[in-house]
């Protein structure tokens, strides 16, 4: 491998680092709505004491579970979830008692989260719209002339005639296929970009 050829050329090998194994991440629905990100603390120490396998995998030193933050779902603003960073091994133990972790009296449902960063300015990938250099995209209607907000068509009863997502358009597409907004999770590119990322992490390619 690249390691072993670099050490035959004399490169030693304590300047040899492995990269850090991406890790999966997942949305625990179902925490007490009055939680907040302050509160990663609380919401840590119940998850590992009331599902003590994920303190036996802990005990390895290269495990990880990172409470990364807390908010409501879009469905529901009284419904809270977690999202959280973890190792395979933790991922494996959690899919192994039924994709479900105990919370309080609650049996919370666990999904996978494949999180793309979308910029609200052009609408593009992979960034956001503090570090945007790009010109500003609708989100709605794809037009150049005016941010997402300041879209006239935003409260039409005929939105849907006007959806036209940039990113699609960018890559090609044509027609029906970019007849939605840049931010439908239905959107071509952004599936895309979340099997990109799938593919990226090792505990979807073993699976």
């Amino acid at each position: 491998n690249l390691k072993q050829k670099l050490t035959s050329s004399g490169v030693t090998s304590n300047l040899l680092k492995e990269p850090k194994e991406k890790c999966p991440a997942i949305a625990v629905v179902g925490i007490p709505k009055e939680l907040t990100k302050d509160n990663c603390d609380i919401i840590f120490n119940t998850l590992l004491s009331q599902n003590p396998y994920i303190g036996d995998c802990l005990k390895n030193s290269s495990s990880v579970f990172e409470i990364l933050s807390v908010k409501p779902l879009k469905s529901n603003d009284n419904v809270k979830q977690a999202i959280i960073k973890l190792s395979d091994d933790i991922r494996y133990a959690i899919r192994n008692n039924n994709n479900k972790l105990f919370y309080g009296l609650v049996s919370c449902p666990v999904y996978d989260q494949l999180y793309i960063k979308r910029c609200h300015k052009c609408q593009g990938f992979g960034h956001y719209a503090k570090d945007c250099s790009k010109s500003t995209c609708c989100g709605i209607c794809a037009s150049s002339g005016h941010e997402t907000q300041n879209c006239t068509h935003q409260n039409s009863s005929d939105i849907e005639s006007v959806y036209s997502c940039c990113n699609c358009s960018r890559a090609g597409k044509t027609g029906d296929d970019v007849k939605h907004p840049a931010f439908s999770h239905d959107c071509p590119e952004y599936k895309a970009k979340q099997e990109k990322l799938k593919a990226s992490l090792s505990y979807y390619s073993k699976n």
